[in-house]
Protein backbone atom coordinates (compact mmCIF):
# COMPACT_ATOMS: atom_id res chain seq x y z
CA UNK A 1 0.00 0.00 0.00
CA UNK A 2 1.40 3.54 -0.78
CA UNK A 3 -1.42 5.73 0.60
CA UNK A 4 -4.78 6.08 2.23
CA UNK A 5 -7.44 7.81 1.11
CA UNK A 6 -11.27 8.29 1.56
CA UNK A 7 -14.60 8.81 -0.76
CA UNK A 8 -16.18 10.72 1.90
CA UNK A 9 -16.11 14.20 2.72
CA UNK A 10 -16.82 13.68 6.29
CA UNK A 11 -14.28 11.65 6.96
CA UNK A 12 -12.11 14.60 7.46
CA UNK A 13 -12.82 14.18 11.30
CA UNK A 14 -10.94 10.91 10.90
CA UNK A 15 -7.62 12.66 9.26
CA UNK A 16 -5.06 13.00 12.20
CA UNK A 17 -5.89 9.41 13.90
CA UNK A 18 -5.37 7.72 10.75
CA UNK A 19 -2.61 9.77 9.62
CA UNK A 20 -0.72 8.79 13.03
CA UNK A 21 -1.21 5.47 12.70
CA UNK A 22 0.29 4.26 9.34
CA UNK A 23 3.48 4.71 7.52
CA UNK A 24 2.16 6.07 4.44
CA UNK A 25 0.30 9.46 2.96
CA UNK A 26 -3.62 10.14 4.29
CA UNK A 27 -5.64 12.29 2.85
CA UNK A 28 -8.88 11.03 3.73
CA UNK A 29 -11.57 13.80 2.52
CA UNK A 30 -11.70 16.29 -0.44
CA UNK A 31 -12.28 19.05 1.68
CA UNK A 32 -8.50 18.94 2.25
CA UNK A 33 -8.70 19.94 -1.71
CA UNK A 34 -10.49 23.63 -0.86
CA UNK A 35 -6.66 25.68 -0.25
CA UNK A 36 -6.03 24.17 -3.18
CA UNK A 37 -8.38 25.29 -4.85
CA UNK A 38 -8.88 28.68 -3.18
CA UNK A 39 -5.65 29.68 -5.03
CA UNK A 40 -6.87 28.74 -8.43
CA UNK A 41 -9.49 31.52 -8.09
CA UNK A 42 -9.46 35.32 -7.99
CA UNK A 43 -8.93 37.54 -4.95
CA UNK A 44 -12.96 37.99 -3.37
CA UNK A 45 -13.93 34.77 -5.17
CA UNK A 46 -15.08 31.81 -3.44
CA UNK A 47 -14.59 28.12 -3.53
CA UNK A 48 -17.87 26.41 -3.13
CA UNK A 49 -18.49 23.44 -1.39
CA UNK A 50 -21.57 20.77 -2.60
CA UNK A 51 -22.16 18.40 -0.02
CA UNK A 52 -24.39 15.24 0.68
CA UNK A 53 -26.13 17.42 3.63
CA UNK A 54 -25.08 20.88 4.06
CA UNK A 55 -26.26 21.19 7.73
CA UNK A 56 -24.48 18.42 8.88
CA UNK A 57 -20.82 20.09 7.22
CA UNK A 58 -19.43 22.62 9.46
CA UNK A 59 -16.19 24.36 11.31
CA UNK A 60 -14.86 21.32 12.61
CA UNK A 61 -14.90 18.98 8.97
CA UNK A 62 -13.18 22.27 7.62
CA UNK A 63 -10.44 22.27 10.49
CA UNK A 64 -9.85 18.06 10.40
CA UNK A 65 -8.94 19.39 6.88
CA UNK A 66 -6.74 21.82 7.82
CA UNK A 67 -8.48 24.84 7.21
CA UNK A 68 -11.09 27.19 8.14
CA UNK A 69 -13.76 29.67 6.76
CA UNK A 70 -12.00 32.55 8.30
CA UNK A 71 -9.25 31.76 5.96
CA UNK A 72 -10.95 30.77 2.69
CA UNK A 73 -13.68 31.93 1.51
CA UNK A 74 -16.18 29.59 0.81
CA UNK A 75 -20.27 28.61 -0.08
CA UNK A 76 -21.69 25.44 1.43
CA UNK A 77 -24.53 23.71 -0.70
CA UNK A 78 -26.20 20.56 -0.42
CA UNK A 79 -28.87 17.95 -1.73
CA UNK A 80 -30.35 17.75 1.14
CA UNK A 81 -33.95 16.16 0.14
CA UNK A 82 -33.13 15.31 -2.90
CA UNK A 83 -34.44 11.64 -4.43
CA UNK A 84 -30.14 10.97 -4.49
CA UNK A 85 -30.20 12.67 -1.02
CA UNK A 86 -33.10 9.99 0.15
CA UNK A 87 -31.76 6.86 -1.96
CA UNK A 88 -28.06 7.24 -0.73
CA UNK A 89 -28.85 6.73 3.23
CA UNK A 90 -30.31 2.87 1.99
CA UNK A 91 -27.97 0.40 2.43
CA UNK A 92 -27.74 -0.20 -1.06
CA UNK A 93 -28.32 2.42 -2.68
CA UNK A 94 -30.24 1.62 -5.95
CA UNK A 95 -30.66 4.72 -8.24
CA UNK A 96 -29.64 5.27 -12.02
CA UNK A 97 -26.78 7.89 -12.65
CA UNK A 98 -28.66 10.43 -14.49
CA UNK A 99 -30.91 10.96 -11.37
CA UNK A 100 -27.34 11.72 -9.17
CA UNK A 101 -26.56 14.07 -12.08
CA UNK A 102 -29.62 16.44 -11.91
CA UNK A 103 -29.89 16.19 -8.03
CA UNK A 104 -26.08 17.43 -8.07
CA UNK A 105 -26.55 19.95 -11.18
CA UNK A 106 -29.87 21.50 -9.74
CA UNK A 107 -27.86 22.06 -6.49
CA UNK A 108 -24.96 23.46 -8.22
CA UNK A 109 -27.46 25.95 -9.72
CA UNK A 110 -28.99 27.05 -6.46
CA UNK A 111 -25.30 27.29 -5.35
CA UNK A 112 -24.50 29.54 -7.89
CA UNK A 113 -27.59 31.46 -7.96
CA UNK A 114 -27.67 32.09 -4.30
CA UNK A 115 -23.72 33.00 -3.84
CA UNK A 116 -22.98 34.11 -7.72
CA UNK A 117 -18.90 35.09 -6.39
CA UNK A 118 -18.46 31.06 -6.65
CA UNK A 119 -15.34 30.58 -8.70
CA UNK A 120 -14.20 26.81 -8.50
CA UNK A 121 -16.66 24.05 -6.96
CA UNK A 122 -15.51 21.00 -4.49
CA UNK A 123 -17.40 17.64 -4.61
CA UNK A 124 -17.52 16.03 -1.19
CA UNK A 125 -19.86 13.49 -1.82
CA UNK A 126 -18.87 10.18 -3.16
CA UNK A 127 -21.54 9.62 -5.59
CA UNK A 128 -21.15 13.59 -6.93
CA UNK A 129 -17.89 12.54 -9.34
CA UNK A 130 -20.34 11.19 -11.68
CA UNK A 131 -21.97 14.54 -12.39
CA UNK A 132 -18.39 16.55 -12.08
CA UNK A 133 -18.29 16.16 -16.29
CA UNK A 134 -21.91 17.79 -16.35
CA UNK A 135 -21.10 20.52 -14.04
CA UNK A 136 -18.05 21.43 -15.97
CA UNK A 137 -19.80 21.10 -18.89
CA UNK A 138 -22.19 23.68 -17.52
CA UNK A 139 -20.78 26.53 -15.21
CA UNK A 140 -16.90 26.53 -16.84
CA UNK A 141 -15.71 25.93 -13.43
CA UNK A 142 -13.07 23.69 -11.87
CA UNK A 143 -14.64 20.64 -10.08
CA UNK A 144 -12.57 18.94 -7.33
CA UNK A 145 -13.69 15.78 -6.03
CA UNK A 146 -12.08 12.53 -4.37
CA UNK A 147 -11.31 11.46 -7.81
CA UNK A 148 -8.53 14.15 -8.21
CA UNK A 149 -7.26 13.78 -4.18
CA UNK A 150 -7.06 10.08 -5.33
CA UNK A 151 -5.01 10.33 -7.95
CA UNK A 152 -3.00 13.17 -6.80
CA UNK A 153 -2.24 11.23 -3.44
CA UNK A 154 -1.19 8.40 -5.47
CA UNK A 155 1.31 10.92 -8.03
CA UNK A 156 2.75 11.90 -5.37
CA UNK A 157 2.79 8.89 -3.01
CA UNK A 158 6.37 6.61 -2.71
CA UNK A 159 6.15 3.62 -4.32
CA UNK A 160 6.20 0.38 -1.81
CA UNK A 161 6.80 -3.53 -2.60
CA UNK A 162 4.48 -5.63 -1.14
CA UNK A 163 6.19 -5.79 2.46
CA UNK A 164 5.59 -2.21 2.05
CA UNK A 165 9.20 -0.88 2.38
CA UNK A 166 9.92 2.27 0.32
CA UNK A 167 10.80 1.50 -3.41
CA UNK A 168 11.76 5.12 -4.34
CA UNK A 169 15.36 5.72 -5.58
Amino acid sequence: MSAITSNCGFTALFQSKLAAAVNVPVALSSLSLVPFAATTVLKGKKVGILTYDATRMGEKHFAAAGWSSAQIDVAVAGIEGSETWRRLVEPIPDLPASAIVEDVLIATRALLQREPDVAALVFECAAFPLAADAVRRETGLMIADYVSLAKMLIEVSPVRDRHGGDQSP
